[in-house]
């Protein structure tokens, strides 16, 4: 069973008040380059949240199905991030092609998303691809803009993480745009409410500036 927690009402000054979800740290990849050094979810109030949730201990905690029948009953084109900590559920690193059918089944008409740093082996990107395809978004994520390139020459969106010390690209080595996250970049309020680019299809790089607490480690990880 993959235990996930739902948040309804995101408090989060980044995301806005939308729900988003948590899952279990089983989830995540064992090829993420983070997952020992960096991960943001590992530090912070989040930390707490996701260890609970977890182990098992985390109040109002659901399933899988639990989380599927919640994105069901979301109204048409509710935002929802999948995944605030967490991946896809995964068996020896290949996505669980029939937990993420039921996900992208549920999602249809509204508008989740998610980001994963599961390995591009075939199996993943053919379930990866079919999910977009099928109107739920999951953001490929990389370290590496020529990594980002590789990922939308295959039809996926992607994203990376970008140094905080160097100055931000514009440009892919394709020649591809680069956007910055606006909630780093804009001097309003901007949040992913608001925002939405990383819920949509599209040819260009979203990219997030290294920062917060892990931001040391995270830089050494991107050298």
């Amino acid at each position: 069973m993959v235990l996930v927690h739902i948040t309804k009402k995101s408090s989060n000054v980044k995301t806005g008040p939308i729900p988003v979800t948590t899952t279990e740290e089983s989830s995540c990849s064992p090829s993420c380059p983070f997952i020992n050094s960096g991960c943001y979810a590992k530090s912070g109030p989040l930390a707490l949240h996701w260890k609970k949730t977890s182990n098992g201990t985390q109040k109002n905690l659901t399933n899988w199905d639990g989380l599927c029948s919640f994105i069901k009953d979301q109204e048409p084109n509710q935002l929802v991030r999948i995944n605030q900590a967490g991946d896809l559920p995964h068996l020896n690193g290949d996505i669980d092609q029939h937990l993420l059918k039921q996900l992208v089944k549920a999602n249809k008409g509204r508008k989740s998303y998610t980001y994963t740093h599961h390995k591009m082996n075939r199996k993943n990107f053919e379930a990866i691809a079919a999910a977009n395809k099928n109107g739920f978004t999951i953001n490929v994520s990389t370290e590496h803009l020529a990594n980002a390139d590789a990922a939308i020459d295959l039809g996926l969106p992607a994203v990376t993480v970008i140094n905080s010390k160097d100055k931000p690209p514009t440009k892919t080595p394709k020649g591809r745009k680069v956007v910055v996250c606006p909630a780093q970049t804009s001097n309003k309020k901007v949040t992913c409410k608001t925002c939405k680019l990383c819920s949509k299809q599209r040819s260009f790089v979203i990219a997030f500036i290294a920062h917060g607490s892990q931001v040391k480690k995270v830089n050494e990880v991107l050298k």
